[in-house]
C-alpha cells in the first residue's frame, strides 16, 4: 500500500470513498467501510464527532435524525446511548442493526488495508476543538498510521493545531463556501498539504492555480460518468465518490493510463 506522500508524488489518480461506499451502504457504518475496501478504494473518508462522554465516533450530522432511528443532537448523548440506535435500516432493511462505530473500531478495520481520510467537523458552540484533535491524533499515533492518514476539515484552525502539535501529520484544507481565495492561498494559510473542494469549484482560475503550484487536489462528489469525464480534464488527483466500485470500474475501462 502506497503512503499518502507517495500518492501525492505519483502522476496517477486515486479513488476516495466518501463516508465509505455510501452509495451502496449506509454512510459511515462498518458496512460502508467494508464495501469501500472491497471496491478497491485507495482511500476511505470518514467523519468524526464527539459523544457527550468524549468518545470519538464516526458520524456526519450534528443530529441523529437523518441517518438513524434516534433523534436529537449527537453531542447530547453518551456513546452507550448512541450504540443502541440503528444506523442502517433507514438506508435498506438488509442493513438493519448497523451501529454507529467508534473511530477506534473503524481504524482497526481500515488500518493496513487502505489510506484513511478523517474529516474533522467544525467544533460545536463552546467546544474546545483542541481536545478532539488531540484524541484523534493520539489514536493514529498509537496505531502507527501517520503516513497513511489524511486529516481534512472546513475548520482550518484544527488543521493548524495538528501541524503545530503533532509531527508528520498530513492535512487537507476543504474550500469554505464563499471563500474567494485561490487554492494556493488557502493551502498556505492553513499550512496544509492538500486542497479539497467540490467539482464545480475547480473553475478555470482555480485549475490554473492548482497546476502552477503543484497542489494535490481532491474533488467531490463524483458519482457519474459525466462527472468523472469532467474531473479527468482537470488537475484533480483524488476522485471523491459515493460509488467507489463504479468509479474504479470506469477508470479501469476508460482511463487505464491514469490509474
Amino acid at each position: 500500500m502506497m503512503t499518502l506522500r507517495e500518492f501525492a508524488s505519483d502522476s496517477k489518480v486515486l479513488v476516495a470513498a466518501h463516508r465509505g461506499s455510501s452509495g451502496t451502504a449506509p454512510e459511515n457504518t462498518m458496512a460502508a467501510l467494508r464495501e469501500a475496501v472491497d471496491a478497491g478504494a485507495s482511500i476511505v473518508e470518514v467523519d468524526i464527532q464527539l459523544s457527550s462522554d468524549e468518545q470519538v465516533i464516526v458520524f456526519h450530522d450534528e443530529v441523529l435524525d437523518r441517518t438513524t432511528d434516534g433523534s436529537g443532537k449527537v453531542g447530547a448523548h453518551s456513546y452507550e446511548e448512541l450504540r443502541t440506535v440503528d444506523a442502517g435500516a433507514w438506508y435498506d432493511a438488509r442493513f438493519r442493526g448497523e451501529h454507529i462505530p467508534l473511530l477506534s473500531e473503524a481504524l482497526d478495520f481500515l488500518g493496513g488495508k487502505v489510506n484513511i481520510n478523517i474529516e474533522i467537523k467544525p467544533p460545536r458552540a463552546g467546544e474546545d476543538f483542541t481536545r478532539r484533535v488531540g484524541f484523534v491524533a493520539g489514536m493514529i499515533r498509537e496505531r502507527g498510521l501517520q503516513n497513511n492518514t489524511l486529516y481534512s476539515s472546513f475548520h482550518h484552525e484544527s488543521l493548524l493545531r495538528l501541524k503545530q502539535e503533532f509531527e508528520g501529520m498530513n492535512t487537507a484544507a476543504i474550500h469554505l463556501p464563499g471563500d474567494e481565495r485561490l487554492p494556493s492561498e488557502v493551502v498556505r494559510a492553513a499550512n496544509a498539504d492538500a486542497y479539497v473542494c467540490s467539482l464545480r469549484e475547480v473553475h478555470p482560475a482555480a485549475a490554473d492555480d492548482i497546476r502552477a503550484h503543484s497542489i494535490f487536489c481532491g474533488a467531490y462528489t463524483i458519482n457519474t460518468p459525466d462527472q468523472l469525464r469532467k474531473a479527468m480534464q482537470l488537475p484533480i488527483k483524488a476522485i471523491v465518490t459515493n460509488f467507489p466500485a463504479r468509479i474504479a470500474e470506469l477508470l479501469t475501462r476508460e482511463y487505464a493510463d491514469r490509474i
